[in-house]
């Protein structure tokens, strides 16, 4: 039966139709249309031509529930009739197919029964929430949107201009969660699912048939009720303004008081009066404040403070006003130490500095990762990100094997190379299949496909900081994707330094570890700060650096550490089917390469470069090796260049201020300070070996049969 009683009533409607259009279908581009709850299926088609896109939904007006992609759609996408429609389709548009983003949909519904339209209150209630949204978003400088009759609720289309790519994605969910603790209750809902690139939206001018019609509760067609004759495109910093302003941490616990306050305790702690407090079904808590903390004014019980289920925090106010204020601002106002960061320049004396109690070298990992911005550098598929899981899970759960000495806390993992499976199998691995009985994987967040630094990667970061009130740990796994958009009038090493400054900004501001993996170069350096790739701005602006070593194919690995106010050391680690394990230095079983250096300086000191001709390496590896040989005790140097063989009978006998008794001929006693060591001969099993003491070390001088 034709749902439209009268030719005229069809043009009529498919002039609406082609007016709504207008807005989202631009010459040369396409959009699909698509009709829902049909008798023949999914009904769908690719048009890029305004007039037939307009007659082929009114064809289908009242039929199904007529919608589009609100987005342009790419060419890859089309099948091999556009402008035309297929009965039953099996594909339709997915995310990816999107050419661009155009449009942020705000989609209010009201809270009605399942399965049946909205009643007329309802309706009205869910368009007035709109308005009023509509109203505080221009307040801020958002540009008129389209505002649009859904048929059970109400729509604000605003139109952007953002690529299709991760970052995009994360800045629409963060505003519409931002912007739904801001307008959601028990009335009316912002539907926080429609950030996706293939949304569809109503075509306006249709009927919305979804769910069976009563008298009270009748079909409504939708309707554009208000819109600019030209839509301005919302600028990307007002965008960032209101996901930055109101964004909570996701995901921060499983339940308050892990990482996150109680908010009545908070309140309370803090003397901010409650004037009621209301809990939802869903567990969340609301707790309406008597007077706003930012405008004192208003007593009329617009503040608020929102607990969620679990335990993320929100706060705002409803005035116009306060639109800029959210949890951070909320906190930062009681903060204890709100003035610090406005300290003015001090000037001290030595002689003060030094009668001052500082206190000790704090350590997130103790031996590995201290406090402030750390750079763990080593060639790809070495482990490093094995490795700063190990340091998250330590840090959250006392687990996987660095967990000795570690305060427990909350930690951030940046992911963008490492996917959800990749990294369930890692963690279940780690933790040998037995998470769902380790405490602390709640403070653990994985983000991923985070925003670059300068393009949201803060807020990123500050909003997860804003409910983590036990951080201890960032990690960014890799500083590839974080690094900022290239600025061609800056050098490179300016660059990397205010990039790195940023991060580390963070670290000191909060009193903890931002650990940013990175790569060496491919090309062999003697020393640790010239491996890393960039320029030197990388490990100059840092506080400490980490370089995991492991030849192909080996288990055994060292990671070699270096910092402003740390000692220069080394860590021996071995390679299990779960991670990394710490390998006590008795436990090391020397290398051939290592073997056969200390058989080559058993004839006598020698330096890189003959040590490289007799063992037929490259005198960096030779250097290198040599360096981390000094660390472990293996050998000395005993001059410039110039390395021995430590005797480590003579070095227990120095510790212990005990004669050493040689086999066969004499005997020295050493002092436990070794000033004192004399030349020693001795035979033992037919060799002669000469010792000699060289910076306070018995090193071997010679060795002949």
């Amino acid at each position: 039966m034709d749902f439209f009683e009268t030719e005229e009533a069809r043009r009529a409607t498919t002039g609406a139709i082609a007016d709504s259009l207008r807005y989202f279908l631009e010459p040369s581009e396409f959009a699909e249309l698509r009709i829902l709850n049909t008798s023949r299926g999914v009904v769908s088609g690719y048009f890029s031509d305004l007039e037939t896109m307009a007659a082929a939904a009114a064809e289908w007006d009242g039929k199904g529930n007529v919608c589009m992609t609100m987005n342009p759609v790419s060419s890859d996408a089309l099948g091999p009739a556009p402008n035309g429609l297929s009965e039953f389709a099996k594909q339709t548009t997915r995310d990816v197919e999107i050419a661009r983003r155009r449009f942020l949909l705000l989609d209010f519904d009201p809270v009605r029964p399942s399965g049946v339209p909205a009643n007329t209150s309802e309706h009205d209630a869910a368009l007035q929430r709109a308005r009023r949204c509509k109203d505080q978003l221009s307040d801020q400088g958002w540009p008129e949107p389209i505002l649009a009759d859904s048929g059970n609720g109400a729509h604000l289309l605003y139109r952007v201009d953002f690529a299709n790519e991760p970052s995009s994605l994360s800045i629409n969910r963060r505003v519409l969660q931002a912007l739904a603790r801001i307008h959601n209750d028990e009335n009316v809902h912002l539907d926080e699912a429609t950030a996706n690139p293939a949304r569809l939206t109503r075509v306006y001018g249709t009927m919305n048939v979804k769910g069976e019609a009563s008298p009270e509760r009748p079909h409504r067609r939708s309707e554009i009720l208000s819109a600019p004759e030209e839509l301005t495109t919302v600028p990307p910093d007002l965008i960032r303004q209101v996901a930055s302003a109101h964004e909570q941490v996701l995901q921060v616990g499983s339940a308050p008081g892990f990482g996150v306050p109680n908010a009545a305790d908070w309140l309370a702690r803090n003397g901010v009066n409650v004037a009621d407090k209301k809990v939802r079904e869903d567990g969340t808590c609301v707790y309406v404040l008597e007077r706003c903390p930012w405008n004192p004014d208003h007593t009329d019980r617009s503040a608020h403070v929102t607990q969620l289920a679990n335990g993320a925090l929100a706060a705002g106010c409803h005035h116009n006003s306060c639109q800029q204020y959210g949890w951070r601002e909320l906190k930062d106002l009681f903060a204890p130490n709100n003035e610090a960061c406005q300290r003015k320049p001090t000037m001290i004396s030595a002689a003060d500095l030094l009668d001052l109690k500082l206190p000790p070298m704090q350590w997130v990992v103790p031996a590995m990762i201290p406090v402030g911005l750390t750079v763990l550098a080593g060639k790809p598929k070495t482990g490093k990100s094995f490795l700063a899981l190990q340091f998250a899970l330590a840090v959250t759960c006392g687990a996987a094997g660095f967990h000795a000495g570690v305060e427990r806390g909350s930690a951030l993992l940046l992911a963008w190379e490492d996917g959800q499976r990749r990294l369930q199998e890692r963690i279940r691995g780690m933790l040998n299949d037995h998470a769902s009985s380790v405490n602390g994987l709640a403070s653990l967040n994985i983000l991923e496909q985070a925003p670059r630094l300068g393009s949201g990667l803060e807020d990123e970061i500050q909003g997860w900081l804003d409910g983590a009130f036990d951080a201890r740990l960032i990690v960014l796994d890799t500083l590839t994707f974080a690094r900022p958009s290239e600025e061609r009038a800056k050098r490179a090493y300016d660059q990397d330094y205010e990039m790195m400054s940023s991060l580390k900004r963070i670290a000191d501001t909060n009193q903890l570890a931002i650990v940013v993996l990175h790569h060496l170069r491919k090309q062999e350096s003697a020393d640790d700060i010239d491996a890393i790739s960039g320029t030197l701005a990388i490990a100059g602006a840092a506080d400490s650096i980490l370089i995991l070593r492991r030849e192909a194919k080996k288990s055994r690995a060292t990671l070699a550490l270096r910092g402003r106010d740390i000692e220069e050391s080394e860590v021996h680690m071995d390679w299990q089917a779960g991670g990394w394990s710490v390998v006590e230095r008795d436990a090391l079983e020397l290398s051939d390469e290592r073997q056969d250096i200390i058989e080559a300086l058993s004839n006598g000191p020698s330096n890189p470069a003959s040590l490289a001709k007799v063992l037929g390496l490259s005198q960096s590896s030779i250097r290198q090796l040599l360096q981390s040989m000094c660390r472990d005790g293996q050998v000395a140097k005993t001059g410039r260049g110039i390395y021995a063989v430590i005797d480590h009978d003579h070095i227990k006998a120095q510790t212990s201020g005990q004669p050493v008794i040689d086999a066969g001929i004499t005997q020295s006693v050493i002092s436990p300070d070794g000033d004192s060591l004399a030349v020693t001969h001795c035979v033992e099993s037919g060799v002669t070996r000469d010792r000699d003491h060289v910076n306070g070390i018995p090193i071997v001088r010679n060795l002949q049969p």
